[in-house]
């Protein structure tokens, strides 16, 4: 096997002084440097060389065997990337904004079901055309369709009750927008019942939230973020410098009173 290599290593290490030793000299060692250096220019192992020598059919059989096998790998790895690109399409359309899913959850005497949208285009308006509109029409704005059966507003509003567990912007965003865990979304239940679903605890904790929500979707509608998650993940940044005792109530707070003095400018 040194031998055999010997030849190619000759080649690419020519100066090397292993090569001044007399069997590199010999008339056979010669001869086989020739047949090896053959092999190599015809792109064929000497093995291979032996069996299309002594077996012609078998070394006929084996390269059809091999050639199929490349092909297959080929069409199998094509098949692979073009699954990918398909997938990284996907996941890019779901990060800008352009297509989005909802969770939900009917109530409790109810099955559970789901809902997908395929294919949901979202439309982003212009900064004057949200803050322009009334509050109740920026509430029913939603990046996806759904339809759910529960969500009726001939039938009696679900009874839901605001996390009080919450202390980030973004999980604010996901209650408002596709829901926790199992429960519906603030803009589910605005859309089909209005304020109908709030008692007066619930309508308390609803205006503290809106501020914020507000500033989500301002931001996105400005261009300053690519999604409304992606705004809703700004304003947590933003939230943090202003210490731990930065409570969502305190920076909705403070939200209300900056958009209130840019209005008064």
């Amino acid at each position: 096997m040194i031998l055999q290599d010997s030849v190619v290593l000759r080649q690419l290490f020519p100066e090397h002084p292993i090569w001044k030793a007399d069997v590199f000299a010999s008339e056979a060692y010669q001869a086989f440097a020739v047949k090896i250096a053959a092999a190599s220019e015809s792109g064929e192992d000497p093995e291979d060389l032996q069996i299309k020598k002594s077996l012609p059919i078998l070394y006929d059989r084996m390269s059809t065997l091999r050639e199929d096998v490349k092909q297959s790998v080929k069409q199998e790895v094509k098949a692979v990337f073009s699954e990918i690109n398909e997938l990284k399409g996907a996941v890019l359309d779901f990060t800008t904004g352009k297509k989005s899913f909802t969770v939900f959850a009917n109530s409790e005497d109810s099955p559970r079901t789901s809902s997908r949208s395929h294919g949901t285009t979202v439309t982003r308006p212009g900064v004057e055309s949200i803050l322009q509109r009334p509050e109740s029409d920026i509430l029913t704005s939603s990046d996806s369709t759904i339809s759910p059966a529960r969500f009726d507003p001939t039938l009696d509003p679900i009874k839901y009750r605001f996390s009080r567990t919450i202390t980030t912007v973004v999980d604010l965003w996901k209650e408002w927008s596709i829901g926790l865990e199992s429960g519906p979304s603030i803009q589910q239940l605005d859309s089909t019942w209005g304020a109908k679903w709030k008692d007066q605890n619930e309508r308390q904790f609803y205006s503290r939230r809106l501020p914020i929500v507000k500033a989500i979707q301002q931001r996105y509608a400005s261009g300053k973020a690519s999604s409304l998650q992606e705004a809703a993940a700004r304003l947590e940044t933003l939230r943090l410098q202003g210490g731990e005792s930065m409570s969502l109530n305190k920076f909705g707070k403070v939200l209300k009173e900056a958009t209130a003095k840019g209005k008064r400018r």
